[in-house]
């Protein structure tokens, strides 16, 4: 009977032992919110009046970018392209709330992950680079996604609400346009623009 009694007690306190390195590995596992992708794929649609906007359908690959990308000028004048596939740009995607929302950003080999834009991406034309695209999304939390209009001119201004920015420089020949933005800035915009739509899915 004391054996029994031995062996019960020595069970018991191996059992205390254990449950506090348990109860903070779990506490711990809690506390890390932050989450990354670098697989996901969507199709944003930034429209600053019925015949201007930009159209830009992307997939972001082991953190490799594609995309192809439709930049109606005027009625009279369309440019469809893709981006440089010799040297895909990196991409990723960030949440600081275990993925319930997304925003583009960098994710290091090693260090903290950081919200930001994607920049620096070459527009390819007809096999030319006719321009740099810049695209930043923050506190995605919707497959699909409906901007409001008259939206701030940077996403950095607003880390902390919903925001889409597709923006391109100058656009070289055969485009010859002062570029493209999401945010009016080039230009201004009528009553009730911009507005935009995001379709995003992550993997």
């Amino acid at each position: 009977m004391r054996r029994w009694s031995l062996l019960f007690l020595v069970a018991l306190v191996a059992a205390v032992l254990i449950a506090p390195s348990r109860a903070t590995a779990s506490t711990s596992s809690r506390t890390s919110a932050t989450s990354t992708s670098k697989n996901f794929k969507g199709r944003a649609v930034a429209k600053n009046s019925d015949t201007h906007y930009f159209v830009l359908s992307f997939a972001c690959s082991a953190g490799q970018l594609s995309a192809g990308w439709t930049y109606e000028v005027d009625s009279m004048h369309s440019f469809t392209g893709t981006l440089d596939t010799s040297s895909p740009p990196p991409c990723a995607l960030v949440s600081t709330d275990n993925g319930a929302h997304w925003s583009t950003g960098t994710v290091p080999a090693t260090g903290t992950p950081t919200v930001g834009p994607l920049t620096n991406i070459p527009l390819i034309y007809q096999g030319s680079s006719v321009g740099m695209l810049t695209l930043f999304l923050t506190d995605i939390g919707a497959s699909k996604t409906f901007f409001p209009p008259n939206i701030t001119k940077s996403c950095t201004d607003t880390t902390s609400s919903l925001c889409i920015e597709v923006d391109t420089n100058d656009l070289g020949s055969p485009v010859n346009e002062s570029g493209f933005s999401s945010q009016c800035t080039n230009f201004s915009c009528p009553m009730g623009f911009p507005y935009a739509t995001l379709n995003l899915s992550v993997r």
